[in-house]
């Protein structure tokens, strides 16, 4: 059919048009043509092609169809609805379209092009390639092919060959970018990275907008360790196409290499923001937070990519790795489950899941999962490492040295920590003396020209000096060891320079001032102190934000504590009151960094000022702990401060040669201050452990009794920690006073003090001098029974005492507010706060975070929570107006198994500091029905015009002594007093159980006897 002459002008418009790139004036010129012309296959075509133009291939696809079905071998029509076919993803019928075209002419090198694309689509890359030399075989010339067969190779992995594609094409093409850019992409496969650079900067210089060149030659420079520049060149990418996800994930992950990860957070969230399901940036967001410690973040974005890609196995093991940190060993070994299950030879995931286990006790399942990790990796090191760690702990000595060993013939002997913990091996099998040849064998085994070499060398020595010194405490003769430790110590700090690793130079430091001190070394110790002391200064002023300054300084309190040891070692006349305001000094900077900041600092604060908490009936003990020392003042009434010097209970070493020269001073003093605090770490470290194993054991209530924790508890306290701290030889110097106030520090805080003098003395906590002196001098308030209304009472209706709790304290003081958990959330009690005076009484949990005191917090309502930076920041809040915070039921959250290093700022110091009066607090997860009964008990006693100190004591001293027959009869007459039914039944009820039975009625044996039911509960604040 031949067009007619205005058909055949408009068709020939059309293609001009199209020439030109004005697709839809081409696209309007053909539809005028049709007009004049419906059935022309050469219109249909026009149309088509326009549509093609357009990316309207839909529409594109029904012209060629109507075009192709006038004339059905119309080539041009079937090579253009194959490309069609193509963009919409329908590869097979492109793939049937170019193989009829080629049929009809097998010359033409772009229908043969067509089909190669299409087979690509297919993954059939072999056939594709094929079709691709029959282009080319057709056209020797044509860089299209010579580019699409470069990208079949590259998929083939045959990349040498991809790159001669590619050279070809642009042989044929020099500005064929996208030539460029892919022959980068292959060599950069090769890790011929230079040179993958030199062909993206090509693909940029001839296209200075193309944002994947830009992209890609980030990739490169991130490999080669060119951390900053990836990142101005993922700039240069996203300035050209910033909704492109993919460069704003690698952007996050250079930025994570160069340990900017709040900056890569932000890259990775833009990623998401245009790709609201991109797993990889998700899972990357996931280890940019887990490095920033933000666990529990980190597993929520772990979470979301698993939720887009259920079998990503890194995302479990990424989630694994977050719960491994936050402790959930249990759930961290279930992810790491899951990846395997995904990809069973994921190594990675293998060794971390034996390290959950390690954690969880399981040692030999944590070898088996080693053993999984070796399989997929012989030559994984690390896996080998800590198997040896896993067979340690199973007491397998031998084969944990096999495993050291093979970890070291990996790594020519060059992986210190595998010296390290084959050291450790030799310890416990062979003793110290044994361990520290290893060690030694370790440093001579490294090599300088090795990365790891200063630090190795470093940590050996470190290894090596903390060992000499630990074990040579129970040598007859410690000396020769000590002096030989501080000899490694000294070696260790050359090696782990403060210039190269400046907080474990510190840390280092820290170990080696103890040697000097049970040295007597006096000299090295003040020069080695105020050395580590002007570090950390620089160290402290070079961090960017105030909450880094304060951890770090809390890190190392350690230069501080020694600061008090070594006033107290000097010549100094008045020496003890020096000492003792340089230990209220860094009570009250901890206690400021709550709410004033790190700028903030304690207005001096002297002994004069001390004495204005004290009288003739009142003394002070004022505990200091330094990692040398445990340090005991005793204050009273204007007489200087006594420091108690500990008796030693250590054996008289014989004399070192460096004493007989006169090098070694005061041996038996060191000894002494050393044995002391040795011995209460060690109790310590038991105490906490049983609290531990108490709080985690499935224990019903009546096998809760019978817990060792339990049963050794007095034992513990009133025996061993008495006589460790020496309380017997305290009250010879308190014969004269009735009152006490007790100022512990660090891990004494936790611990019920008091329960550990006579009985004669009435007796407060504060956390610090200055502010009982800030208590005491705020206006006086009418005693505590004289105020009915102005109650906040907080009560837990899920649990029946502690219901009765605050049902009883309503009927005491019947105008007071009452809140219930749940619902009661933090805005309602904040609110109630603001608009009360009086009591705050809470029954609930607490838990205090001493690493991070401004978290610790009180638990509403699930998950609504107050922490204490909500009560200091709180501008309103102003607790001078309450007489009295009782947060019964609370802990202090001894669980944990880290030593506190720093002063101890939890709940209470919190809300003395924001003015509170009183708190009550308790030291221990303790009884609900006994809580009940000695709370109700203890404001009976308030409502008769008691002291809180008062108060607390003859509560206990009632609790202690109350006889079955007594509590059924307290139960009745507390029942008359109580408005709500449910309650006063409850206890008529319990009054009546005890009363059916004979021998509990005529028992003699008080119920509540154990310290474990009141010891717990003290009272801080205001003196008496």
């Amino acid at each position: 059919m031949t067009p007619n002459a205005s058909v055949a002008g408009l068709l020939k418009q059309g293609h001009h048009l199209l020439d030109r790139g004005d697709y839809a004036a081409a696209l309007e010129t053909f539809h005028q043509a049709a007009t004049l012309e419906q059935q022309n296959y050469q219109v249909l075509y026009g149309l088509g092609l326009a549509c093609y133009r357009l990316k309207r291939y839909h529409e594109c696809m029904e012209f060629l169809n109507q075009a192709l079905e006038i004339q059905p071998n119309y080539i041009l029509a079937l090579a253009r609805r194959g490309l069609a076919y193509q963009q919409l993803k329908q590869t097979q019928q492109a793939q049937a379209d170019f193989e009829q075209a080629i049929v009809f002419v097998p010359e033409d090198a772009d229908d043969w092009h067509g089909k190669g694309i299409a087979l690509d689509e297919l993954q059939r890359y072999e056939e594709a390639i094929a079709s691709y030399d029959k282009a080319i075989e057709i056209k020797p010339d044509k860089h299209s092919a010579w580019y699409s067969r470069g990208g079949a190779l590259d998929d083939l992995g045959r990349y040498d060959d991809a790159i001669a594609s590619y050279d070809k094409a642009i042989e044929f093409k020099p500005d064929y970018y996208l030539a460029w850019n892919n022959r980068g992409s292959v060599l950069y496969h090769l890790e011929r990275y230079s040179e993958a650079v030199a062909c993206f900067d090509k693909a940029i210089e001839i296209k200075p907008d193309y944002y994947l060149a830009w992209n890609n030659r980030g990739g490169v420079l991130d490999e080669l360790g060119r951390y900053e520049e990836a990142v101005a060149s993922y700039d240069k990418a996203i300035e050209f196409k910033r909704e492109y996800h993919e460069t704003w994930n690698n952007q996050g992950w250079a930025l994570s290499n160069l340990g900017s990860y709040s900056d890569a957070i932000t890259s990775y969230d833009k990623a998401i923001e245009f790709k609201p399901d991109y797993y990889l940036a998700w899972n990357n967001r996931g280890m940019a937070l887990y490095h920033l410690g933000r666990y529990e973040e980190a597993v929520a974005s772990c979470d979301k990519a698993i939720e887009f890609k259920p079998d990503n196995d890194s995302a479990w093991n990424n989630r694994g790795s977050a719960l491994y940190k936050l402790g959930q060993y249990d759930d961290a070994v279930a992810s790491y489950d899951k990846a395997i299950e995904f990809k069973p030879d994921n190594d990675s995931a293998w060794n971390n899941r034996g390290s959950a286990l390690y954690k969880l006790g399981q040692y030999d399942d944590a070898v088996a999962s080693y053993d999984k990790a070796i399989e997929f990796k012989l030559d994984y090191y690390w896996a080998w490492n800590n198997r040896g760690n896993a067979l340690n702990n199973l007491g397998q000595y031998d084969d944990a040295v096999a495993s050291y060993d093979e970890a070291l013939r990996l790594t020519d002997y060059q992986f210190w920590l595998a010296w390290d913990n084959w050291g450790l091996a030799v310890l416990y099998s062979q003793g110290y003396k044994a361990a520290v040849k290893t060690w030694d064998d370790g440093i001579k085994a490294l090599k300088p020209d090795t990365p790891d070499y200063e630090q190795g060398c470093g940590e050996l020595h470190r290894r090596k000096g903390k060992n000499l010194y630990e074990y040579a405490k129970d040598e007859p003769n410690p000396f020769p060891d000590w002096f030989e430790a501080k000899a490694s110590y000294e070696q260790a700090l050359n090696f782990l320079s403060f210039e190269k690793f400046r907080q474990r130079h510190l840390q280092v430091l820290e170990e080696f001032l103890k040697v000097c001190s049970a040295l007597g070394d006096k000299q090295t110790f003040a020069r080695r102190l105020e050395e580590g002391t002007q570090r950390l200064e620089q160290l402290v002023r070079e961090c960017e934000f105030q909450g880094e300054k304060i951890t770090l300084a809390r890190k190392f309190a350690a230069f501080d504590q020694l600061r008090v040891d070594i006033r107290l070692q000097s010549n100094q006349f008045n020496k003890e009151i020096a000492a003792l305001e340089l230990a209220e000094k860094r009570k009250n900077t901890c206690l400021a960094w709550l709410r004033e900041g790190w700028d903030y600092q304690p207005p001096q604060f002297h002994y004069k000022d001390m004495q204005k908490l004290l009288n003739p009936k009142t003394a002070a003990i004022y505990w200091h702990i330094s990692p040398v020392a445990i340090t005991t003042f005793i204050i009273k009434h204007n007489q200087s401060p006594k420091v108690l010097s500990p008796m030693s209970h250590y054996p008289t070493p014989n004399p070192s040669p460096q004493a007989r020269r006169g090098k070694v001073q005061g041996e038996g003093l060191y000894l002494a201050h050393l044995h002391q605090l040795q011995r209460f770490e060690g109790w310590m470290q038991k105490w906490k452990q049983g609290y531990q194993d108490y709080c985690q054991g499935n224990y019903t209530s009546a096998a809760k009794e019978t817990a060792p924790w339990r049963q050794e508890m007095e034992d513990m306290l009133l025996n061993q920690l008495r006589d460790v701290l020496e309380i017997h030889r305290l009250r010879d110097y308190l014969t004269d006073v009735d009152h006490l106030i007790l100022i512990p520090h660090r891990e004494l805080h936790l611990l019920p003090l008091d329960y550990l003098f006579p009985e004669r003395f009435t007796i407060t906590y504060l956390p610090s001098f200055q502010i009982g002196l800030k208590l005491l001098a705020q206006p006086f308030n009418q005693p505590l029974g004289d105020d009915p209304t102005n109650i906040v009472n907080v009560g837990n209706s899920e649990l029946p005492f502690a219901n009765i709790e605050s049902v009883a304290l309503a009927s005491l003081y019947p105008g007071c507010r009452q809140l219930q958990i749940p619902p009661v959330k933090q805005k309602a009690l904040i609110d109630a706060l603001r608009e009360n005076t009086g009591f705050f009484h809470f029954t609930g949990h607490g838990d205090h975070i001493p690493e991070q005191p401004r978290e610790s917090f009180l638990m509403l309502a699930e998950p609504d929570k107050l922490t204490l930076g909500d009560i200091v920041d709180d501008e309103e809040l102003d607790f001078s107006q309450y007489q009295l915070i009782c947060l019964s039921a609370c802990e202090t959250g001894i669980t944990s198994q880290e030593s506190l290093v720093d002063e101890y700022v939890g709940l209470v110091s919190g809300f003395l500091a924001k003015g509170a009066n009183y708190v009550v607090s308790t030291l221990w997860r303790v009884d609900e029905r006994s809580t009940a009964i000695l709370m109700i008990k203890f404001y009976q006693l308030l409502k008769q015009k008691e002291s809180p100190a008062a108060a607390l004591k003859q509560a206990k001293e009632w609790l202690r002594q109350l006889t079955y027959e007594g509590l059924a009869k307290w139960y009745c007459d507390l029942a008359k007093d109580l408005d709500e039914p449910q309650s006063r039944e409850y206890l008529e009820t319990e009054a009546r159980s005890i009363e059916k039975e004979p021998d509990q009625m005529t028992s003699t044996e008080p119920v509540y006897a154990h310290p474990y039911y009141w010891a717990g509960f003290i009272l801080t604040g205001k003196p008496v």
